[in-house]
């Protein structure tokens, strides 16, 4: 299961379950990453596209 960090009291309890899953999953991924493959962004719609060091999608990305 997970667990509850501390969060300022305003925030709602269901929005601070939801930071904490994906808090816990963004860790977990990173922990399975390669650390020397190339940046890849994933759009909502399904699609890959590389990035370049700079932070910009790569030309015939």
């Amino acid at each position: 299961m997970f667990e509850l960090y501390c969060l300022p009291d305003d925030l709602a309890y269901s929005v601070a379950v939801l930071l904490t899953i994906f808090h816990e999953d963004t860790a977990h991924k990173l922990a399975i990453a390669p650390d020397n493959g190339p940046a890849i962004l994933h759009h909502a719609d399904g699609t890959l596209s590389r990035v370049d060091e700079d932070g910009w999608l790569a030309s015939g990305a």
